[in-house]
């Protein structure tokens, strides 16, 4: 089975399992409720236009689905991985079904289930960590889609910019100079932006379960089962985070990167990978050639 039509095709049912999923939800609660309660509506709602925004941009961009640049740079990474490790290439194709699983399960099961809880809270108004959740989601999805939109505007001067700007992001790289103004400013600050607000999507959706959890505690004493809620609270953030900076994010995009922009190096030791400020003790990557270079504890 050819390495395109696996990956392609898992990638566009990957963003259209959320979508769909999302709409699931809707459906679920227009059948079991005859009103909806204000804050699953408006959970639900923004869960609808989050995954609703995925299945769009999948479309526009595979379609017709014929693939003639041949594969992703997420999943050229992940074969050169796998082949790299001494595994056998004729079996990769089971590797990606594999992954195209996991990440089906990821979405229907690990990521839904803030949502499952929130579903099963009969508080029919917003409390206060619900509203603030929403409001980070929304400030979140803000600032993935602005930061798209640069990139989007860095990637149309290929057709409608001058001779000199086609020449110079041949080689140029977003968020360093000439393509560090006003115009690309959130590149400047990371060198993922559109992954940082995606995380912060996320972030936000598990802050709305926790009102729900900590009110199941009050109301039935489940400790140890609102303690499980809470650990896949966290794992929602931990695995969106990996996701996004190791598995099919970030370094995958950085490998392919490198090799065609020079300067990308001096950008990697200058940027962030995903947040515009320093975590303590997380890794911000800011090592030329990384994810292939050795990082050095000390000196990141």
């Amino acid at each position: 089975m050819p390495d395109t039509f696996v990956h392609h095709r898992k990638d566009v049912l990957c963003r259209y399992s959320l979508a769909l999923w999302a709409c699931c939800s809707c459906r679920k609660l227009f059948l079991f409720r005859i009103r909806m309660d204000c804050s699953q509506d408006t959970v639900c709602s923004c869960l609808l236009f989050h995954g609703g925004r995925m299945a769009l941009g999948a479309t526009v961009l595979f379609f017709p689905f014929t693939f003639p640049h041949g594969d992703l740079s997420r999943y050229k990474y992940a074969k050169a991985k796998w082949i790299r490790e001494g595994l056998d290439p004729g079996l990769w194709w089971i590797k990606a079904q594999q992954e195209t699983l996991t990440q089906c399960l990821a979405n229907c099961v690990i990521l839904a289930c803030p949502f499952y809880i929130l579903c099963s809270d009969p508080t029919p108004h917003l409390r206060l960590f619900e509203v603030i959740g929403l409001a980070f989601w929304a400030l979140s999805s803000l600032y993935e889609n602005i930061a798209d939109t640069q990139k989007l505007a860095f990637l149309a001067l290929a057709k409608i910019g001058t001779s000199e700007q086609k020449t110079a992001m041949k080689t140029g790289v977003l968020g360093m100079p000439p393509f560090d103004g006003p115009l690309y400013k959130l590149w400047t600050f990371s060198r993922h932006p559109n992954y940082c607000g995606e995380f912060g999507c996320w972030v936000g959706f598990a802050l709305t379960a926790l009102p729900s959890i900590f009110g199941w505690i009050a109301m039935k004493q489940g400790h140890t089962v609102a303690a499980v809620l809470l650990f896949n609270s966290w794992l929602v953030i931990r695995f969106f985070y990996d996701c996004l900076v190791h598995w099919t994010g970030a370094g995958p995009a950085e490998q392919a990167s490198i090799q065609k922009r020079p300067e990308y190096k001096i950008y990697q030791k200058s940027t962030p990978v995903l947040f515009p400020f320093r975590i303590p003790f997380l890794s911000s990557h800011q090592v030329s050639g990384w994810p292939n270079a050795i990082e050095n504890p000390k000196s990141d």
